[in-house]
């Protein structure tokens, strides 16, 4: 459904000396969702999760530029398209689910205005018959009375009901491929529950793919199918979720998953070791982007390295990638 190769995004900016600087934002990424499949973006904050979804989708805007890579969805390359043909598949093909549903809602508008409208840009249908469609989809998306709640504004929703509009938003047009960067961001744990299993539930029901980007590795363990993991705008390993898990074989991986609170009560509440620091995007290494904050880091690491299987398809970015698959998790 989805294939990134070589994804690079930078950005430039000017400095205080009127030189312009570069800063690496996105440094190869590769990563695959086929059909009918969950796929989980995971990595820390700056990793290039978010990055990535908008350069896929064309929504970057100076001073982000992608330089280089491709971006096939079933075989087009989204990143060789016009605006126009973009526009065409955003939408209506490829959908969106953004972060900070509330602020991402139009507050002049209601609901039902909203949905009309992305219904109508990619479907020949009236009005009528598009605010009978925005209804059945809110109904859908479990907002109770969606009769009444299609004639609210933005501020008049709670969080998760504003997640669920965003999510009818998005499920109109019945897309192929579903993106969803951080869903559940700022909703409490009770509400997030019940919008990613109303996320899986729709997406299972109705035949499609779905990229989750995440933080969380509890989100990818329950409800994605593969996990990919991102650092320093790079997959450094990709695979089954069950095989990851079971066999994390990038020193990064096995940090992310010693840092979850089940892993650090096993070890007393201490994490594993490494520098604090991610990696500066205006002057990274040639080599490994980890090997700064990595324990385990040699010679060899002066040299980039590839993503090799370590079984099947579960391919890892580390020289050390064998190894570490061997060695239980502490």
């Amino acid at each position: 459904m989805l294939e990134v190769r070589g994804l690079h995004t930078h950005f430039l900016a000017r400095g205080f000396d009127n030189q312009v600087r570069v800063a690496r934002a996105l440094n190869g990424v590769d990563f695959t969702v086929g059909e009918r499949e969950i796929v989980g973006l995971v990595g820390e904050t700056g990793a290039g999760k978010s990055l990535t979804a908008y350069s896929v989708m064309g929504l970057l805007k100076p001073p982000a530029k992608v330089v280089a890579g491709q971006a096939l969805y079933n075989g087009r390359d989204l990143l060789a398209l016009s605006d126009d043909e973009r526009r065409k598949l955003r939408g209506g093909e490829i959908a969106l689910v953004v972060q900070s549903p509330k602020s991402s809602l139009e507050p002049l508008t209601t609901v039902s205005q909203q949905l009309v409208r992305v219904h109508r840009a990619h479907r020949q249908v009236d009005e009528a018959a598009a605010r009978v469609r925005a209804v059945e989809m809110l109904a859908a998306v479990g907002i109770p009375d969606p009769e009444r709640r299609a004639n609210a504004y933005a501020h008049q929703l709670s969080g998760g009901m504003a997640q669920r509009v965003l999510m009818a938003m998005a499920l109109i047009n019945e897309p192929k491929l579903l993106i969803a960067d951080e869903p559940t961001t700022g909703l409490d744990v009770t509400v997030q529950a019940q919008v990613l299993d109303l996320l899986r539930d729709l997406v299972r029901a109705r035949g499609m793919s779905a990229l989750v980007i995440t933080h969380d590795l509890g989100i990818v363990a329950q409800y994605c199918d593969r996990i990919a993991v991102m650092y320093a705008g790079q997959v450094v390993e990709s695979g089954g979720v069950m095989d990851v898990f079971a066999r994390p074989s990038h020193p990064y991986t096995r940090r992310l998953i010693a840092s979850t609170p089940d892993s650090l009560a096993r070890r007393g509440g201490r994490p594993l070791g490494g520098a604090a620091n991610p990696p500066n995007l205006y002057a990274l290494p040639d080599g490994c982007l980890y090997a700064d904050r990595c324990d385990h880091a040699a010679a060899q690491c002066a040299v980039a390295p590839r993503a090799d299987p370590v079984a099947g398809t579960h391919l890892v970015r580390c020289h050390f990638s064998r190894q570490f698959a061997l060695e239980p998790m502490a």
